[in-house]
């Protein structure tokens, strides 16, 4: 995939550069330390997910991780607002403070989007539109697998995707009870990677290795099982 960035896109490509090809280690504010070691090498990274909905710790730990420890790879900070019990939907507001903290701290800016229930179209252009108005933002979509495997929905991630244009970094749901078809779900996510914009796969496991080898910006592993997938509610 070759990406053309457009006007819209001003500040973007830059963002992005810095996370061609990388495998990222995703971790918790807590397991920031002994993470970092492990991610220090060429062509790492870091995803540091909040813990508990306690935003300000992560940028916190964010802020002594680059100017304390002086780490050096790629970062992104996830909010994990799509995850447990009291989880956002894809259409509530991103918070302007958690923006604006990541720009300040120098990191792309990865909204902190909430999830993406199935046939949730509305919320699908909602995140897209919001994050393409920032102009210098990676927007999350955390997922139901049906956005993958089933042939309408993957079609209209696809379409809509393309269409806005602004790069994405998928989060899928764990679904234990309901098995997603290993074969559809990845076509799924080969046609999204094929789109004319950057294709991030956070929180999973070693999918994360194929989807750089087949053309994802970036993909990072959860450093404990837990962080690779989004947790069931109820789970």
């Amino acid at each position: 995939m070759t990406w053309e960035p457009g006007a819209r896109s001003t500040g973007i490509e830059t963002m992005i550069a810095g996370f061609h090809r990388a495998v990222l280690l995703q971790c918790r504010t807590s397991q920031v330390t002994r993470s970092a070691g492990a991610a220090s090498r060429a062509g790492c990274g870091l995803v540091v997910t909040a813990e508990r909905g306690n935003l300000r710790a992560c940028l916190a730990r964010a802020r002594h991780l680059l100017e304390v420890d002086h780490y050096r790879g790629p970062v992104l900070l996830d909010a994990a607002r799509y995850a447990g019990e009291a989880r956002l939907t894809a259409s509530a507001p991103f918070d302007r403070r958690w923006i604006e903290s990541q720009r300040q701290l120098g990191l792309p800016v990865l909204t902190d989007s909430g999830y993406l229930a199935p046939g949730d179209a509305a919320g699908l252009v909602s995140v897209l539109e919001r994050a393409a108005r920032l102009g210098d933002a990676i927007a999350l979509l955390a997922v139901h697998p049906h956005w993958l495997v089933d042939r309408y929905g993957r079609q209209t991630l696809v379409r809509y995707v393309s269409a806005v244009g602004v790069p994405v970094a998928v989060v899928l749901e764990a679904q234990p009870d309901d098995p997603v078809d290993g074969a559809a779900a990845i076509t799924g996510l080969l046609h999204l990677i094929d789109c004319d914009v950057p294709v991030l796969l956070l929180r999973t496991g070693l999918s994360a290795l194929g989807a750089v080898c087949s053309g994802a910006a970036a993909g990072a592993v959860g450093i404990e099982p837990a962080l690779r997938r989004i947790p069931p509610t109820g789970a």
